[in-house]
């Protein structure tokens, strides 16, 4: 499962969210723990549907005064399991 810059990703509703100091992610019905880092929970607030991936991308670049291309790669690599566990969706996308 890849990501490409003109995705538009969203928070599923069948996500279940815990704060305990930092962002918690739990997948239903695996019951699979995701812990988010603080750029990582930044990113999952950004996940509104709206932005392609890579406008979020840069959101978070320029939040951050990083390298935009590092960022990039940085947030496709911790969406990917949040993506294939369910946790995010692609829009108008049903997930599978």
């Amino acid at each position: 499962m890849l990501i490409d810059d003109s995705d538009v990703l969203h928070r599923s509703l069948r996500a279940r969210v815990r704060t305990f100091g930092e962002l918690t992610l739990v997948a239903a019905p695996s019951q699979e723990v995701f812990e988010l880092s603080d750029v990582s929970a930044a990113v999952w607030r950004l996940l509104d549907g709206e932005l392609t991936f890579a406008e979020l991308a840069a959101t978070v670049a320029d939040q951050y005064e990083a390298p935009a291309d590092q960022v990039t790669e940085d947030i496709r690599e911790a969406l990917l399991p949040l993506l294939a566990a369910g946790l995010v969706e692609r829009a108008g996308r049903s997930p599978s």
